[in-house]
């Protein structure tokens, strides 16, 4: 669910870029089991977007552990909400698992709606 969610949500949000431009740095120090890797995305209106990826290696391949999108932490972000619906769940694991991609919908009405495009910018 919550791959999914991440993808539908995030992934798509990304694709509206109509890729005017991204810019992906060389990763960072990889001698390790964690590495970061910066990427830009231009807009259709020219502002920059910057994008971190942190991704640690597991069994020998780099896995995506988090991402930070123009200073907003995604991880952090998916982990307050499902805190959140855990709480309005009754601390049912179940049952907010069940329901977490109603809650990914709701966040994305919330973010279409306030969006330039929403409202005709």
């Amino acid at each position: 669910n919550f791959k999914r969610s991440l993808m539908q949500f995030y992934g798509n949000a990304l694709l509206e870029f109509n890729n005017k431009g991204i810019t992906v740095s060389p990763a960072k120090d990889e001698s390790g089991d964690r590495t970061s890797v910066d990427m830009t995305v231009k807009g259709d209106n020219g502002a920059i977007y910057p994008l971190s990826y942190t991704l640690n290696k597991v069994n020998g391949e780099w896995k995506v552990r988090n991402v930070i999108i123009n200073g907003i932490n995604i991880g952090k972000l998916f982990r307050d909400q499902f805190a959140d619906a855990m709480q309005r769940n009754g601390n049912n694991l179940d049952k907010t698992i069940d329901n977490w991609a109603g809650e990914v919908a709701k966040a994305k009405e919330t973010t279409d709606a306030a969006s330039p495009k929403a409202a005709g910018q």
